[in-house]
């Protein structure tokens, strides 16, 4: 009955397998012929993607254009590679039909000539580079930044960096402030996802400019935010596969990884996005028809993210119908078995035979899989697992399995590989993996040869190759006497990983070959940790064994070569002063690469110098490129990574007259410490004023000072609270000793371990430890400690308050603010701290009192003093009009207003002496003395300030003077007339800082001159004009040599005069302008100078003749504006003795309209007695003082 039944069921399925090729299916209505039930995902390269747009261009953008390539659609095919002529295209460089009048047809089509790589600036006799640049310096609002502006800005740093010998100028900070200033609250640019992408391309060139980072960081996310769960980035309701291209394109440029998990929505990138729209042969639009206008821009951004490195990522999905390529056909025959249990064995429905695998006959390739299907159709897949053979499912624990060679691989069957001669089941097994395999010989009844019945074994493989590791498989089985070739083979035939076998000597791995990291590179494999001196084809491993591929660089070595991924610096910009130095650091990842040494450049090693260790020093003026790169080691190419420094020069502070000098100063207050405080404070320094002293440069030799570096609160004793370790650490800096192994404890890790740890916003103590760290790493750069920098910055700017400041526990406050500006100072090229510093600047701006001093209800040194340093530690110049009050008083001078005769400091005003408040303030007011002294400001005049038995040397000092006779003179009608009578002055070394010196001579005389590095080039507002300008003779001869290099003696006769004519005019001499006559061998001077003539009529309307003593005298002037343009006009009243020195003067200034006219007065009271004349100026601006009208002269009896 068995038998019959058997042969009935033989027939039917031998019946159904003949229907089937007619679709007939014989059982029931369900499908389980060869049909899947879900394909495998395809997928193409990048690099497969251009060929079949480039193909889409050549038909449906050529059949659309009628032949015609033009502007940028030609500058995508030209980039791409396209054989253009093959087609036969009709080319066009022109990106637009209406001209080039349009900004942005001018910014469209210099971009298309630069994807062309031609030159712009030649293009039609029209320089486009140059007429982009003086458009893109006219924006003045961020209204003025459109997309044109904002490609305008891509255009000219791409212009410049290919043409650096042509670099153009386009007012860079301003363009890129305003294109900051139009981001929209969303983190948008004008609310558009492609405006925004291609905004980060243009800041993405100029992350030193203040608020670049913080703009780039919301646009990013506004990006993020805007891409669809399909991948694309646009936010219309409807996919647009032209914006999403240009999101790409710019996105690329701007170095995103669209790759990476950030970028990534529902498994699909913006880059699988590209193609969401694409049937196989074109590109579609919503409405279902071929979409020509997005081609060209698909394929420009395919172009630059194969420029970018992308060429070979895999795009999931999509299929090229356009672009065929034949393959020869590959075949692979193979033995093939399909049985099913019956009675507790197993029975053949496809007998054991040879079958032949063919690449072209069958799409599952020649795998395990691919051989079922060569064998039969009637097979059902979900997914990549077989589900169904002969119309038997899989059902709980029992199903389809299937064996190789006797083995059941742990891959699925479309994974497994197979080679010719290999044997195959397929069978229905019971019970899941625990189901008895059948063997090929109790289906054939062939015997076992000896290999076959060998026992199976467990082994693990492991390969780690430059890159990192390649395999990790555990539990592999394989037969007892099998070598390591023959399981190497196996194994990544599976995995399908490429490699090379040279005769038992594997030289390639996954694409890692011999040679590749430099001569003796390449790879040797290891067993249970040993390395054997046979090849892989001679080693039999044993159950258990580890067996490990390497690659390694010497063929000594035993550890494997890896590489290093990236290189980067800790501040990719620095802005430092001439004179000043600092440390670039270097992170290298993976930490554990091989070769980490760091080759250090600078690209002007006269503006820059760097050393071995990357110790950078500013040298002069400029700007430089500092070079970090790794070294070449085969087929590895150097990493590098940059850093643009600007070096500017020293802050010049804001010279006042009078009072002491800050070097004096700093000298005055060691005065005081070596005197009063040594008596009174029995000769002890304790602490920071011993530090303050030691950074002072004070010679503590002089006295028997006992000194204690100790930091001793009256609470905490043992420096448990971070504060107080931090206080204590930077007294040891400052000392030039080891905070970090110091009387037994280790005070900079204990901060370190509080900081990484604390997870609240940072206060005071918190704020001072991170100074404290930043300034041992500077200190010690050989002991550098690491904490995690960033977490700590994010903590100091969680303190930051609306207004600007920072707080201690609800509201800002001045000491807190001033800390963090210390510390954030030393953390620029970290996000957002740039921004901060702007805010809490613009705070302490606000809290600025009329006297300088920065304060809430009363002034206190210590405070002040912070705030102070907090300034000087961000690179601010206290003494600018920008912090100088109306009352003409600065954060320096506020710094004064508790000053003491004895040359100490009060701390608070109206302090109890029992507080000892000064002691404090003292040693704080002289750390910051020390701070401008350090940051160029030692010269500086602190006006009013008198320092006990120094003074600045003016009390003890014997002045030195030379007394020598002067005249200043200009020609006027052909001759010298004096606007400075000759008479005696006097030079004075405490009053005149040029010297006793022919410009010496001129300061003492007057204060109304200007000077350009040496050069007089203006006296009473008469301005040098081609070669007619200033010069001076000294006794009748004209010095060969600059005036303040011409040293002067008692009884000198000097003449500043007006040339005209330069070198060759004729100069006066001292009798003609004493007693009139003019000898006869001298010409006359040519003639006076003119005003300039600007456009401004001037009419004197003042009635007066003379002024009298003890009045007020006013000058009146009426200024008409005859120009086609606003203009300024100056009027500028002195008062000059008898002897031509002015001693009082006025001004007044307008701008008046396009033919309009203004009065102009100005008032002074005149002395009670003596011998003056008035004289009126009209300059065109007080700053420019030049003059537009002859000098009026008017008498005073």
């Amino acid at each position: 009955m068995n038998i019959k039944r058997k042969r009935i069921l033989s027939f039917i399925i031998a019946l159904s397998m003949i229907l089937s090729s007619f679709n007939f299916n014989l059982f029931n209505s369900k499908t389980v012929h060869a049909k899947e039930i879900t394909n495998v995902e395809a997928t193409v390269s990048i690099n497969d993607a251009i060929e079949a747009v480039i193909e889409c261009m050549n038909k449906d953008y050529y059949g659309k254009k009628g032949g015609s390539l033009e502007g940028e659609a030609y500058a995508a095919m030209f980039r791409a590679g396209a054989n253009i002529e093959k087609k036969g295209w009709s080319v066009k460089k022109d990106t637009s039909t209406y001209g080039l009048a349009a900004f942005g047809s001018k910014v469209t089509q210099a971009l298309a000539l630069m994807d062309l790589d031609e030159d712009p600036t030649t293009y039609k006799n029209i320089n486009l580079i140059s007429d982009i640049a003086e458009e893109v310096k006219k924006v003045s609002l961020p209204k003025d930044i459109g997309i044109n502006e904002v490609k305008a800005l891509i255009l000219l740093d791409r212009y410049n960096e290919k043409f650096s010998d042509k670099k153009v100028d386009y007012n860079t900070e301003n363009a890129i402030k305003n294109l900051i200033g139009v981001q929209k609250e969303d983190g948008s640019i004008n609310g558009v996802p492609q405006y925004t992408a291609a905004a980060l391309v243009a800041l993405n060139k100029h992350t030193d400019i203040d608020g670049v980072n913080d703009c780039k960081s919301k646009a990013l996310d506004y990006l993020h935010k805007s891409q669809r769960d399909d991948g694309g980035i646009l936010t219309s309701r409807s996919f647009n596969t032209k914006i999403n291209a240009e999101s790409v394109n710019y996105l690329v440029l701007a170095g995103e990884d669209l790759t990476s998990k950030q970028w990534t929505k529902n498994g699909k990138t913006s880059i699988d996005a590209l193609f969401n729209l694409w049937n196989g042969k074109s590109f579609l639009n919503s409405t279902g028809t071929i979409d020509y206008y997005s081609i060209p821009k698909v394929l420009d951004a395919l172009v630059s993210l194969k420029k970018a490195g992308y060429g070979d990522y895999q795009i999931k999905g999509i299929k090229f119908d356009n672009v065929k390529k034949e393959e020869p056909e590959k075949t692979c025959k193979v033995n093939v078995a399909i049985v099913l249990p019956e009675n507790g064995k197993y029975v053949s429905y496809f007998k054991p035979q040879e079958v032949t695998i063919s690449s072209k006959e069958h799409n599952k390739g020649l795998t395990a899989l691919g051989a079922l299907q060569a064998s039969t159709k009637m097979y059902q897949m979900s997914k990549n697992m077989v589900i169904s053979i002969f119309g038997y499912e899989n059902k709980g624990s029992n199903g389809w399995m299937y064996t190789v060679n006797g083995v059941a691989p742990d891959i699925m069957a479309g994974d497994y590989e197979v080679k010719a001669g290999d044997k195959i089941i397929w069978y229905y097994s019971m019970n899941g993996m625990e189901g008895k395999a059948p063997t090929w010989e109790e289906l054939t009844g062939e015997k076992k040869n000896e290999d076959e019945e060998k026992k199976i074994i467990k082994v693990n493989l492991a390969i780690e190759g430059y890159k990192g590791l390649i395999l990790d498989a555990k539990d592999i089985k394989a037969k007892e006497g099998e070598t390591v070739a023959e399981i190497f083979e196996r194994v990544l035939n599976e995995k399908k990983i490429e490699y090379i076998n040279k005769g038992g000597y594997i030289s390639m791995i996954g694409g890692q070959e011999e040679k590749d990291r430099g001569t003796y590179s390449g790879w040797k494999y290891s067993v249970n940790g040993k390395f054997p001196n046979i090849g892989v084809a001679g080693y039999n491993p044993k159950k258990g064994d580890n067996i490990r591929f390497i690659f390694v660089k010497g063929f000594m070595d035993e550890v494997p070569y890896i590489d290093i991924n990236n290189i980067k610096l800790d501040a990719t910009s620095l802005n430092l002063k001439v004179g000043e130095t600092t440390k670039l650091n270097v992170t290298i990842t993976p930490e554990n690469a091989t070769d980490k040494k760091v080759i250090w450049t600078s690209d002007d090693e006269t503006i820059v110098s760097v050393d071995e260790k990357g110790n950078i020093k500013a040298l002069k003026e400029g700007k430089a490129i500092v070079k970090a790169s790794t070294e070449k080691i085969g087929k590895l190419e150097a990493k590098e990574a940059e850093c643009e420094i600007i070096v500017k020069a020293k802050n010049k502070p804001v010279i006042q007259k009078g009072g002491s000098n800050i070097n004096t100063i700093i000298d005055g207050v060691i005065d005081y410490y070596n005197n009063e405080h040594f008596v009174t404070n029995q000769s002890q320094l304790i602490g920071y004023e011993y530090s303050a002293m030691y950074r002072a440069g004070a010679d503590l030799s002089k006295k028997q000072w006992h000194l204690n570096e100790k930091f001793e609160p009256s609470f905490d004793k043992e420096l448990k609270y971070i504060g107080n370790m931090a206080d204590q650490s930077l007294i040891l800096i400052d000392l030039g000793k080891d905070a970090n192994n110091y009387d037994g404890r280790h005070f900079i890790n204990e901060i370190v371990e509080k900081i990484d740890r604390s997870n609240n916003y940072f206060g005071q103590r918190e704020i001072r430890g991170v100074i404290a760290l930043d300034k041992y790493n500077e200190k010690f750069s050989d002991k550098k400690v690491n904490y995690n920098e960033k977490h700590a910055i994010e903590k100091i700017l969680d303190a930051q308050c609306e207004d600007g400041g920072f707080k201690e526990r609800k509201t800002s406050t001045i000491i807190n603010t001033a800390y963090a500006l210390m510390a954030l100072s030393k953390h620029k090229d970290i996000e957002g701290v740039n921004g901060a510093i702007s805010k809490a600047l613009t705070y302490l701006h606000d809290v600025q009192k009329d006297d300088g001093g920065f304060y809430d209800k009363s002034f206190i040194t210590g405070n002040h003093v912070e705030a102070l340093r907090g300034l000087i530690a961000v690179g601010e110049n206290p003494t600018s009009k920008q912090w100088t009050k109306s009352s003409d008083k600065n954060p320096v001078y506020a710094l004064f207003t508790l000053w003491k005769d004895n040359n100490s400091f009060d701390a608070q005003k109206g302090e109890s002496i029992n507080n000892r408040g000064w002691v404090e303030a003292t040693w704080k007011a002289l750390y910051a003395l020390v701070d401008l002294k350090e940051a160029g400001y030692g010269e500086y005049l602190v006006n009013g300030v008198k320092v006990k038995g120094l003074n600045d040397g003016e009390d003890d000092k014997e002045e030195k003077i030379c007394k020598v006779n002067v005249a200043i003179v200009l020609p006027e009608n052909g001759k010298y007339v004096s606007y400075f009578k000759p008479q005696e002055v006097t030079i004075s070394d405490k009053k005149h800082d040029k010297g006793f010196t022919a410009l010496g001579a001129l300061q003492a005389s007057t204060t109304l001159y200007k000077i350009l590095g040496k050069m007089v080039t203006s006296i009473y507002g008469y301005e040098n004009k081609g070669l007619n300008g200033w010069m001076y003779s000294v006794n009748g001869v004209i010095p060969n040599i600059m005036a303040e290099d011409y040293k002067v003696k008692d009884g000198d006769k000097i003449i500043w005069y007006y040339s005209i004519g330069g070198m060759d005019g004729k100069k006066p001499t001292w009798e003609e302008l004493t007693d009139g006559k003019q000898k006869d061998d001298e010409e006359k001077p040519k003639e006076e100078p003119k005003p300039e003539k600007n456009g401004i009529e001037i009419e004197n309307l003042t009635t007066d003749k003379e002024f009298k003593l003890g009045c007020d005298a006013k000058v009146t002037i009426k200024a008409t504006n005859k120009t086609e343009e606003n203009k300024d006009a100056a009027l500028i009243v002195g008062l000059f003795n008898k002897d031509g020195k002015l001693v009082n003067y006025g001004a007044a200034e307008q701008n008046i309209k396009v033919n309009e006219n203004v009065n102009l007065t100005v008032g002074l009271p005149l002395p009670k007695e003596g011998e003056y004349t008035v004289k009126a100026f009209v300059w065109d601006s007080l700053d420019g003082m030049k003059p537009i009208s002859k000098v009026i002269e008017i008498p005073v009896k």
